[in-house]
């Protein structure tokens, strides 16, 4: 019996029309660097970003847009 080993390696990283945005995404969007994207997320202006395992965090692209949308 043989069996199959499969690399763990890099995920292939997420395309930038896709439904999850990274923090430097949403950094680019707010024309605002990502340390101010986090003091927005802890003051509770911005919808908090999801835990995503093997990813970090991740901000949902439908709540930022809402929220451009409200400025």
């Amino acid at each position: 019996m043989t069996t199959t080993s499969r690399k763990k390696g890099p995920l292939p990283p997420l395309p930038a029309d896709g439904p999850l945005l990274t923090g430097v995404e949403v950094a680019a969007l707010l024309r605002t660097t990502r340390r101010q994207v986090s003091v927005m997320v802890r003051r509770g202006q911005l919808p908090a970003p999801l835990q995503i395992a093997g990813l970090g965090l991740r901000w949902r692209r439908p709540s930022i847009e809402e929220y451009l949308a409200g400025l």
